[in-house]
């Protein structure tokens, strides 16, 4: 503890999102007290955390990368406020405002509208849940992470009627089932923006 006056979850959700914009009396007692600091910590961790890194050293290192375009088989970092997802673009409509997204998800999380994905391709075991589709907004694209190669591409197409490479989840007991159900729950909130929110990655204009 530092003191008495502590800011509220409002400032300290502002200062994740956004940390140049933080006073200098919040800056300074984040730094200074642990409980602040926890609390910043759960914020920044989101709702629930993706199971498994986001990018590669060497992503982030390329990150200068950035299509002039978004286009189908990208992966983005997708974020709002404090949800966040990595997905697939499967399709992009014509006006350019709209895109048809895949959650990309730890290869143990999916079923059998799945398909894995090189490793070579994010560095972990990743998947791409065909089944869990989602018409997201484009304001939502934060990072533009990588793309998929265009083979991968139309096996994903082809797995959307079950012809994944998982076993189909028969019972409610399976863990897959916690799993998919926090990613649709992402995907819902991403779904629901109706604002640009103020990120850092973002390259590409709507």
């Amino acid at each position: 503890m530092s003191g008495t006056w502590h800011p509220d979850e409002l400032e300290l959700a502002d200062h994740v999102l956004n940390p140049a914009a933080t006073t200098p009396e919040i800056a300074a007692h984040i730094a200074a007290c642990a409980e602040c600091r926890d609390l910043v910590s759960t914020l920044h961790d989101g709702p629930s955390t993706p199971p498994a890194p986001l990018y590669t050293p060497a992503q982030r290192a390329e990150r200068v990368s950035v299509p002039a375009t978004v286009q189908p088989g990208q992966i983005w970092h997708a974020l709002w406020e404090l949800t966040h997802q990595l997905v697939l673009i499967a399709a992009v409509s014509n006006d350019q405002t709209t895109l048809a997204a895949l959650p990309v998800v730890d290869a143990a999380g999916g079923d059998d509208t799945t398909v894995l994905v090189a490793q070579a391709v994010l560095g972990w075991d990743a998947a791409v849940v065909t089944g869990l589709a989602h018409e997201l907004p484009l304001r939502v694209l934060d990072t533009y992470v990588t793309s998929i190669p265009a083979a991968t591409l139309d096996r994903i197409k082809d797995a959307r009627t079950g012809a994944g490479d998982l076993p189909p989840i028969t019972d409610d007991t399976d863990p897959r089932c916690i799993t998919l159900a926090e990613v649709t729950d992402r995907l819902g909130d991403l779904a629901a923006a109706t604002w640009m929110a103020e990120t850092t990655g973002r390259t590409i204009q709507e």
